[in-house]
């Protein structure tokens, strides 16, 4: 949260709609980036992230600057003609998925706002990189998935934990401060998933195999190549959010102190909430 509050910042005009399901990890930093920055938080209906006219007229009619979508959703709503009325929008997220160059050509055709493409598996506590896409920019060979956030370490490595050179296929492995400690009651998976990090100035440091296949770019960014078939991707239908979840959650590696105070204010807006 310190890093996106730092990078994508918010204030008193903005307004975020919660709108991803509270049982995916992804929905964390709705309800927390405006609740600490000021910004209005406006709870969607029950089953709101299923219905994209019932976003679009969330977005217009509450005047929402900020929102979140798996690339499959945000391709539907480009389709329909009230998306690109939505101008009150500032920022939109994607993630959850690859994002499609065709649907980042359309989604600039449509708003001239930013398209901020996330990545990052539950296993390093939500996001681990961003890659923020501009009408203004040239077009773009390939979607990375971006650069690491604050305190995230990435390897692309070989089938023998060797590091590959650009341009060249490998698995990336995922280390920093984000990473959990493994998965509750299941040491044979977590010893599978998190390894001994080589590369790591601290003693014991680990890192967690993604499973996900990438290749470094020459500007720097990384390409996102695929996953295996055993990483299942949430069916798009559903309009959910991030991959498949293990049945007991990871454990956090690195622990905060917890604030000494925080305090809310119902928002002017009589939006249903859930």
């Amino acid at each position: 949260m310190a890093w996106m509050n730092r990078r994508y910042p918010l204030d008193a005009d903005d307004a975020v709609l919660q709108k991803t399901p509270v049982g995916f990890d992804a929905s964390v930093w709705e309800f927390w980036a405006p609740l600490t920055q000021g910004a209005r938080l406006l709870l969607a209906a029950e089953d709101g992230h299923r219905d994209p006219d019932y976003l679009i007229r969330a977005v217009r009619e509450q005047g929402v600057t900020v929102l979140q979508l798996v690339p499959s959703l945000l391709a539907v709503l480009l389709s329909m003609p009230d998306f690109a009325g939505c101008r009150a929008l500032r920022r939109v997220f994607v993630g959850g998925e690859a994002l499609p160059a065709a649907t980042l050509a359309r989604f600039h055709a449509a708003l001239d706002i930013p398209l901020v493409n996330l990545y990052g598996p539950t296993e390093t506590a939500i996001d681990a990189s961003s890659a923020e896409y501009l009408r203004s920019d040239p077009p773009a060979a390939a979607i990375g998935i971006g650069h690491p956030i604050d305190s995230a370490v990435f390897h692309v490595l070989d089938a023998r934990l060797n590091p590959v050179p650009p341009g060249v296929r490998g698995e990336l492995y995922i280390a920093g401060c984000g990473l959990a400690r493994g998965y509750l009651g299941q040491p044979a998976q977590t010893a599978r998933r998190f390894i001994p990090d080589p590369l790591s100035p601290l003693p014991g440091g680990r890192m967690y195999r993604s499973g996900d296949i990438v290749r470094l770019l020459p500007d720097g960014v990384l390409e996102y190549l695929g996953a295996p078939t055993a990483r299942s991707s949430c069916a798009a239908s559903a309009w959910n959010w991030k991959r498949s979840k293990p049945a007991s959650p990871p454990a956090p590696a690195c622990a905060k102190p917890p604030p000494r105070s925080t305090a809310t204010a119902p928002a002017r807006t009589s939006w249903p909430v859930t």
